[in-house]
């Protein structure tokens, strides 16, 4: 599964719940059978730092599933959320020393674009 999401490139920066909850959106899409990891799947991924729960988020998107028996790939927003929890969390991806990028970071990336502002509007999502 790690192939399809950057975290690789995480290397070091991304604590080891971040790498998690990038794994847990791509299968949220895969058992979903969405073409694409959105920035839904990745808020689902971590609804806890957003007092929320995968399924009340899931609820709230409008992705459509796919006869495709590809593995779903992940979107530009998704790209665009997970380069600015880098952002957020004060690391310059990739390489930077820092205290690296967690599930907090990777939920204000996700609030950061319209899809996830849009989701959390729609949801009354808030961080913890």
């Amino acid at each position: 599964m790690t192939d399809l999401l950057p975290i690789g490139r995480f290397g070091k920066e991304a604590r080891p719940e971040a790498q998690q909850a990038l794994l847990r959106a791509q299968s949220l899409a895969e058992e979903a059978k969405h073409p694409e990891i959105g920035v839904g799947h990745l808020i689902a991924a971590v609804a806890g730092d957003l007092a929320s729960s995968p399924e009340a988020i899931m609820g709230a998107t409008a992705y459509a599933a796919s006869d495709s028996a590809q593995r779903p790939v992940p979107g530009p927003p998704v790209r665009a959320a997970i380069a600015s929890a880098f952002q957020v969390a004060g690391v310059s991806p990739p390489g930077s020393a820092g205290s690296g990028v967690g599930t907090r970071h990777l939920a204000l990336g996700c609030l950061d674009g319209p899809e996830g502002r849009a989701i959390a509007d729609r949801l009354g999502l808030a961080l913890r």
